[in-house]
C-alpha cells in the first residue's frame, strides 16, 4: 500500500478495510488481524457523561487475541503498517461513536507520537480527517487525540502538530501523566488541552495536586484515570480534577452495552 493513498481525498485505501456489520457498526481487517471497538466513559464531578474514549480489541483470524498496548508498541518502528492500523482505529471509533445516542460528547482517540507528528503535519491527511469527521455527522471540537506515552519523539513536532489541528477546534490529551517518559517538562512544553493522570499517581496527594496545578498552568483540563473506587475518587475530587474514567465508574464495553447501561 502506497503511504499517500492512506489519506488520499481521491483513494481512500484504509476506507476499504472497514466491514459494516448488519448491526450498522464497523470492525476492520488488516494484515491478518481483526479490529473492534470498545469505548469506556468519561465522567465529570457530577458523575455525569461527558466524553467516550475509543479502545481497540485486537485478535487474529485465527481468534487468538492480541495485546494492543503490545501490538502497537511492536509497530513503532513499522512506519506505515502504524498508520494504517492507527487511522483504522480511529475510523471505526469514529464510525460506531456517530451510530449512538452518545454521538454529542467528545471522543478521545489514542494515537501514538511518531504516527502524530507524521499526520497532524501532513495537510493533506488533515484535510481527509476533517473531510470524514463531517461525514459521519460529528464536528472537530468533539475530537481529542490522546497522545501516548513515549521516550524518544520530536517534542516540536508535536507541539507544531497540535497546533495545526487546534485551528479547526481539534484537541489533544497528555496521556500517562506521572509516568517515566510523560513528565512536568513535557506538559509544560506540549501544553496539551488535557491532562490524562496515569493511575500511578493517585494515591498520592503531593502528585494529584501537583499535577492540577501544571494543568491550571497551562490551562489543561485533568482526568484522573484508573478510578477503581470512591477514595480515590474522592482524593482526586478534593484536590480539583475535572474529569474521571476508570473500572470503578464504568468498564470499558461494545457500545450496544454502554447504550443499555448509561443513561
Amino acid at each position: 500500500m502506497d503511504i499517500s493513498n492512506i489519506y488520499s481525498n481521491q483513494y481512500d485505501a484504509v476506507q476499504k478495510l472497514l466491514k459494516i456489520q448488519p448491526d450498522g457498526l464497523a470492525t476492520g481487517v488488516y494484515q491478518g488481524v481483526q479490529f473492534t471497538s470498545v469505548f469506556q466513559p468519561i465522567f465529570n464531578k457530577q458523575l455525569e457523561l461527558v466524553a467516550l474514549e475509543g479502545l481497540a480489541r485486537i485478535k487474529h483470524i485465527s481468534g487468538r487475541k492480541l495485546d494492543p498496548a503490545r501490538y502497537f508498541a511492536d509497530l513503532e518502528r513499522q512506519v506505515e503498517v502504524n498508520v494504517v492500523c492507527t487511522i483504522l482505529c480511529c475510523k471505526l471509533h469514529l464510525h460506531n461513536f456517530s451510530c449512538s445516542r452518545f454521538r454529542r460528547r467528545k471522543l478521545f482517540l489514542n494515537v501514538s507520537p511518531c504516527v502524530f507528528e507524521l499526520l497532524a503535519n501532513e495537510p493533506l491527511a488533515v484535510e481527509r480527517f476533517m473531510t470524514r469527521i463531517g461525514e459521519f455527522g460529528a464536528i472537530p471540537s468533539q475530537i481529542v487525540f490522546e497522545i501516548t506515552e513515549f521516550k524518544e519523539s520530536d517534542i516540536s513536532a508535536i507541539v507544531m502538530g497540535k497546533g495545526k489541528l487546534s485551528k479547526f477546534g481539534v484537541q489533544t490529551a497528555l496521556d500517562d501523566y506521572g509516568t517515566d517518559y510523560s513528565t512536568k517538562d513535557r506538559a509544560l512544553e506540549i501544553k496539551a488541552d488535557y491532562l490524562k493522570l496515569d493511575r500511578s499517581i493517585l494515591l498520592c496527594d503531593e502528585k494529584v495536586s501537583e499535577a492540577v496545578t501544571i494543568a491550571n498552568k497551562i490551562g489543561a483540563t485533568t482526568v484522573a484515570e484508573g478510578i477503581e473506587n470512591q477514595d480515590t475518587l474522592a482524593r482526586c475530587q478534593l484536590h480539583g480534577v475535572s474529569l474521571f474514567q476508570g473500572f470503578g465508574l464504568a468498564k470499558p464495553n461494545a457500545m450496544k452495552i454502554l447504550e443499555c447501561k448509561l443513561d
